[in-house]
C-alpha cells in the first residue's frame, strides 16, 4: 500500500537545500516547501483547483473547512528523500492521522498536461509509466475526500481503489481547466492481462479473500470498471445502486444483479481496453473557482525545526525517535523564544517517550505563545503519560491531564485530537468515560473520518453501551474495504457479522479478537 509507512532511516535523509521555507495556506491545504515562494503557490492553487474539479464532478459541496482538517504536504528535495521516510519504491505517501492528516510528495514531481482525448495505452516503456509524487498525492487525497464525504457507507475494495486511481489521473489545462478520465499508464500490465481479476470476480467476492498477487490488478480493473460505468450512457446509475444494494445489506453477490449479466459486462470492458480513445471529462475554468492561496516566510524557529518536523510527521519507531528528538533539540537551542521549536521538540520527546522534555517544551511554548493550542495537546499527553508511570490514580492528577485536553479543545473546537484523548484519559486511569467524554469522541468522528484509532474508539464504546446498529455503521468502512486496514479488515467484518446476530457471546468473541490486533498495531506504532 502506498500509504503504508515503513521504518524511518535518518541517515538517509538529505538536508535541507536552503534554509527559507516556506508556507502555503489554502482552504484545503497547508502546503510547506523550500522551494522558490511562486511556484510553491502555484502547486497549492493546483490542488485546490483539483478539489473543486472533483467536487463539481461529483456534486459534492465544499462546506467550511477548519484549519486542522486541512491536509498538510511537505515537498521533500527528491524521490529519494522519499524513499528515506517510508521506504524503497515510494513516490509519494500520505498518512490520515488524528493529529491531522499528512502528505509527503517529492519537489521534482510533475503535473501532467491537459487532453481532451487519450488512447488507453501507446507504449510499453518510458516516464510516463512511472507512478509520480503528484499522482500518488492524489489518489491518496481522493480517499481522504471519499471517506470524509461517505464517512459510514460501506464500500468495496475495488471502489475505494478505482476511485482513487479514476481521479489520480486529472490532468490540467493551462486555463485553468481540470480534466478527468485518463487513463493510469502505470496499470497497464493489470489493464492488458487476460488472465486479471474477472468482473465477476471482483464485483462478487468477499474484499477479505483478495490474494497479494491481484492488489494491483484491483487499481487497474477498479479504475477500468468505474470509467465505464462512468461514462457509458446504458450504465448510468448503476453503480450508484449497487454501492445502495450494499449499505442496504445485500451481500456483493445480490447487489451486482443491478449490472445484469456480469460475462456482458466483462466483454464490454474487453472493448473498452482495446479501444482507440477513451472518454475523458473536462471541467471548464469557470466551474472552478478557488479562494486565495497566501504563502509566507516561515519563522527562524519553524524553518529549524523543519527536519525534525518532516520526520516526525512521516512517522517514527523506536530506533529513530532518539535521533528526531536530537534534531529537535538543536532547533530549540538554536531559537529557544520559538514556540514552534519548542513544539516540536515537545512531541519529538514524547515519540521518544522522554515525557519530562515534552512537558518542560510545552510549557515554555505555552508561556510564549498561550493559544498555542497543540501545545495543550502535547502537554496532556506528557502529563498523562507521566502519571501513568508514577502509577498515579488520584483525582487531582486525572483532573490536571484532562485541563490540558480540555484547553487544548477551547482553543480549537473543530479539532478531533484534544476529543479524542480526553475520553481515551479515562481508560488510561482506570476509569469509565463520561456522557461528555464519550460525546467528544463521537463528534471527533465526525471531523475526521479517516483514522482507525479513532473509529475503533467509538465502535468499542458504541459496543460496550449497547448500540449495535451504530456500531455496525461506524465499523462498516474498515469491514468492507481492506484497502487502508487490510491487518483489521476480517476481525472488524467477524464482527460486523456478530452485530447482526445480537448474540452477545459471539459479539464478545468477535470483539476480543479485534481489540487484540487493534492493540498489537498501536504497540507497534
Amino acid at each position: 500500500m502506498i500509504r503504508r509507512l515503513m521504518a524511518l532511516c535518518l541517515a538517509c535523509v538529505p538536508a535541507a537545500a536552503h534554509a527559507d521555507w516556506y508556507e502555503a495556506d489554502s482552504k484545503h491545504f497547508a502546503v510547506f516547501s523550500n522551494d522558490d515562494p511562486k511556484h510553491l503557490q502555484s502547486y497549492a492553487e493546483q490542488l485546490e483547483r483539483f478539489d473543486k474539479a472533483m467536487r463539481v464532478f461529483r456534486g459534492v459541496d465544499d462546506p467550511p473547512v477548519p484549519p486542522v482538517a486541512r491536509v498538510t504536504v511537505y515537498v521533500v528535495k527528491d524521490i529519494a528523500e522519499i524513499e528515506s521516510l517510508a521506504g524503497p519504491n515510494v513516490a509519494g505517501f500520505y498518512r490520515p492521522s488524528v493529529s491531522g492528516p499528512v502528505a509527503f510528495v517529492p519537489r521534482s514531481a510533475t503535473s501532467k498536461t491537459h487532453i481532451t482525448g487519450s488512447r488507453l495505452f501507446t507504449g510499453t516503456s518510458g516516464g510516463a509509466y512511472d507512478l509520480d509524487g503528484d499522482s500518488v498525492l492524489r489518489h491518496e487525497y481522493t480517499h481522504h475526500f471519499m471517506f470524509d464525504t461517505y464517512p459510514t457507507m460501506a464500500l468495496p475494495y475495488w471502489f475505494v481503489e478505482g476511485f482513487a486511481e479514476f481521479h489520480g489521473t486529472a490532468t490540467f489545462g493551462a486555463d485553468g481547466s481540470v480534466t478527468f478520465g485518463a487513463p493510469p499508464a502505470y496499470r497497464v500490465r493489470s489493464l492488458i492481462d487476460r488472465n486479471a481479476l474477472s468482473v465477476r470476480d471482483m464485483l462478487t467476492s468477499d474484499s477479505r479473500k483478495i490474494y497479494m498477487d491481484e492488489v494491483s490488478e484491483i487499481y487497474g480493473r477498479g479504475w477500468l470498471l468505474i470509467h465505464y460505468l462512468t461514462f457509458e450512457p446504458s450504465r448510468r446509475g448503476q453503480l450508484g445502486a449497487f454501492l445502495q444494494a450494499l449499505n442496504q445489506g445485500k451481500t456483493p453477490i445480490e447487489a451486482a444483479k443491478v449490472f445484469g449479466d456480469l460475462d456482458q459486462l466483462q466483454r464490454e470492458l474487453a472493448r473498452q481496453i482495446s479501444a482507440a480513445k477513451v472518454d475523458v471529462r473536462t471541467i471548464p475554468a469557470s466551474a472552478i473557482t478557488i479562494d486565495a492561496v497566501n504563502v509566507r516566510k516561515l519563522g527562524a524557529g519553524e524553518a529549524a525545526s523543519m527536519p525534525a518536523r518532516i520526520r516526525s510527521k512521516a512517522g517514527v519507531d523506536k530506533s529513530s525517535a532518539p535521533g528526531v528528538l536530537a534534531l529537535a533539540r538543536k532547533a530549540a537551542t538554536l531559537v529557544p523564544d520559538d514556540a514552534a521549536a519548542q513544539l516540536e521538540l515537545a512531541e519529538a520527546a514524547i515519540d521518544a517517550k522522554d515525557n519530562a522534555t515534552a512537558l518542560a517544551a510545552a510549557d515554555r511554548a505555552i508561556a510564549i505563545a498561550p493559544a498555542t493550542e497543540k501545545a495543550f495537546v502535547f502537554k496532556g499527553r506528557a502529563e498523562q503519560e507521566l502519571a501513568k508511570a508514577a502509577k498515579r490514580s488520584d483525582v487531582a492528577t486525572w483532573s490536571a491531564v484532562r485541563r490540558s485536553f480540555a484547553q487544548a479543545n477551547r482553543l480549537q473546537t473543530e479539532d478531533p485530537e484534544p476529543l479524542m484523548l480526553y475520553y481515551r484519559s479515562f481508560a488510561a486511569a482506570g476509569q469509565a468515560p463520561t456522557a461528555n467524554a464519550k460525546a467528544g469522541l463521537y463528534h471527533a468522528l465526525d471531523l475526521l473520518a479517516d483514522d482507525p484509532r479513532l473509529r475503533f474508539d467509538v465502535v468499542f464504546q458504541r459496543i460496550a453501551d449497547g448500540e449495535y446498529p451504530a456500531a455496525k455503521a461506524a465499523l462498516a468502512p474498515i469491514a468492507y474495504a481492506p484497502s487502508h486496514g487490510a491487518r483489521f479488515t476480517t476481525f472488524a467484518a467477524d464482527l460486523s457479522t456478530a452485530l447482526d446476530s445480537g448474540d452477545k457471546t459471539r459479539i464478545d468473541t468477535a470483539l476480543a479478537a479485534l481489540k487484540e490486533q487493534r492493540d498489537r498495531h498501536e504497540s507497534d506504532s
